[in-house]
């Protein structure tokens, strides 16, 4: 059974974790458009430069060409944006996952469970917070997510 302090830490950790949840989804789909405007922008440079080296256009051009799509390519393999969407996933899911759990047992405070399953839910969101340590945080967006949850769950902003 809960007291009164946990089951409002519970809140607490409930609205953080969804607040995560979205955080880490929004960051998902930004590295995955990344990823794909330098893919996209690698191959075309790319054909781009080779064009203009078999064309026999302006070597000068053709080079820069080149050297724009190796750069490209460098920061593609040096930034790792799509492993660090699939990460974002991953997050993603954990927090969602965590954000249901504790919905559940703020449901049910009275149950003879109930601190041991908040401990197991607090040591899971410890993990899931140093898994996200490697992230920049991005004040703007974890705070327009909040207030988003913040309304969706009647709390002030």
């Amino acid at each position: 059974m809960l007291n009164e302090e946990q089951i409002h830490a519970l809140l607490e950790e409930t609205v953080c974790a969804e607040t995560r949840a979205y955080y880490f989804a929004e960051q998902c789909n930004r590295l995955q458009q990344i990823q794909r405007w330098v893919t996209f922008g690698s191959l075309l440079l790319a054909s781009a430069a080779a064009a203009a080296f078999a064309s026999k256009i302006d070597p000068a051009l053709a080079s820069a060409l080149a050297l724009l799509s190796a750069a490209a390519s460098a920061y593609t393999l040096s930034f790792q944006n799509q492993k660090r969407a699939i990460d974002a996933a991953d997050l993603h899911s954990r927090w969602n996952q965590l954000s249901i759990e504790y919905t559940l047992l703020y449901a049910d405070p009275s149950s003879e469970d109930a601190e041991a399953r908040l401990k197991v839910l607090m040591a899971r969101a410890a993990e899931a917070s140093k898994a996200g340590s490697v992230f920049p945080e991005d004040k703007k967006s974890m705070m327009k997510w909040q207030r988003l949850v913040h309304s969706h769950h009647g709390l002030p902003a």
